[in-house]
C-alpha cells in the first residue's frame, strides 16, 4: 500500500490510500494527528507533497473507497 499525501496551506494533511493503482480511504489529520498516525507507516510508503485538496473533508473525516464518510477517533 501506497499513501499519498497532500500538505495543504491550512495546515491539515489530506492522506489517499493506494493499492495496486486503486484508490482506497482518503483521510484528513490536522500536523499533529499525522505525525502520530505515520509512525505505523514505512517512510518508503509515503509519497509526501505539498498543494491543494478539494475533497471537503475536515481533520478526523474519512472517506472510504465506496463514498461513506465517517468520523475516526484515531486522529
Amino acid at each position: 500500500m501506497v499513501f499519498v499525501v497532500q500538505l495543504t496551506p491550512d495546515g491539515n494533511c489530506h492522506v489517499q490510500n493506494m493499492v495496486g493503482g486503486y484508490l482506497g480511504q482518503h483521510h484528513v489529520h490536522t500536523e499533529a494527528g499525522f505525525e502520530k498516525w505515520k509512525k505505523g507507516v514505512s517512510e518508503e510508503d509515503l509519497r509526501i507533497a505539498r498543494g491543494r485538496c478539494s475533497c471537503g473533508l475536515k481533520p478526523s473525516q474519512v472517506r472510504e473507497y465506496d463514498g461513506k464518510v465517517w468520523q475516526s477517533n484515531d486522529f
